[in-house]
This record gives C-alpha cells, structure tokens and sequence, in this order.
C-alpha cells in the first residue's frame, strides 16, 4: 500500500471528514474484518467500482485521518486497528494550510 501516491486526490476538508467518519462507523460495527475484506464488502454494498473505497481510505490514511501501525502488513490490518484522528485538529491544519 503505497501511501504517498494517494496524494493526488481533491477531496474537501467537509467531503473527507464526512467520508472519514462514515468510515469510522463501519469499522466501529467490523472491527476484526481485514481492510481488503472490508473494502470489497462496501464496494459491493453501495456498488462501487472495485477498489474506490480502498482508494478513499488511502487517501483518508495519507491526509492523517486514520492512523495505524505502519509495520502491520496491508494483508493483515483489520480495520479495528484504524484510528479516526483528531477531526477538529485536522480541519484547522488545512484551513490554515490552505490560507
């Protein structure tokens, strides 16, 4: 999982916390659920293109609004172990970095 190509995304700041928190709800009801088999089950559920709600999550991972341990391989990490960040704390880094 190469997070530093998931950058190139246009997300607001409103559009990816609402993606984010989205997110956090359906982890908080899997949390044992590995992230490759939790991404395929929302993209079939809300009938996504295989691999967009991966793509989002990387991206939500690069922007800092799920942490994890970066040593668990990708193939392992259950979503229980994705973090939601500091969302306030969050909205203001890129207000001001957007100044």
């Amino acid at each position: 999982m190469d997070l530093l190509n998931a950058g190139g995304h246009k997300e607001t700041p409103e559009s990816a916390i609402e993606q984010a928190r989205f997110y956090a709800d359906y982890f908080a009801k899997h949390p044992t659920k590995t992230l490759i088999n939790t991404c395929k089950e929302i993209d079939s559920a809300y009938e996504l293109d295989l691999g967009e709600s991966l793509y989002e999550i990387r991206c939500l991972m690069a922007d800092r609004y799920f942490t994890f341990d970066i040593f668990t391989p990708v193939q392992k990490l259950q979503v229980g172990q994705l973090n939601l960040g500091d969302v306030d704390q969050i909205k203001e880094v890129l207000r001001v970095s957007n100044q």
